[in-house]
């Protein structure tokens, strides 16, 4: 592992190639969690998360009826292609 961060080859870890390590993982981290989420919401496993995925998860966590409107509002901010949905 140590020689895959010693990108200039000469024996040593600079700084600046532990923190673009650093960076990396930190990113490959936060790609995972976004995945597992959206997996989370994807209740089935379609690859898009559908208005009626978000009710069923928003309803039967808070019992809220009134959430709809908040649904709404979260799709239309994602949807840039106008199929109510949210893709990866």
């Amino acid at each position: 592992m140590m020689t895959n961060l010693d990108l200039a080859g000469d024996g040593y870890i600079s700084y600046t190639e532990f923190i673009a390590a650093s960076l990396s993982s930190d990113t490959e981290l936060g790609e995972k969690r976004i995945n597992d989420a959206f997996d989370m919401f994807d209740t089935d496993k379609s690859g898009y998360i559908k208005v009626h995925e978000l009710r069923a998860i928003f309803h039967c966590e808070t019992g809220d009826k009134k959430m709809d409107a908040v649904i709404e509002e979260i799709i239309a901010k994602v949807d840039t292609g106008g199929t109510k949905e949210i893709s990866r």
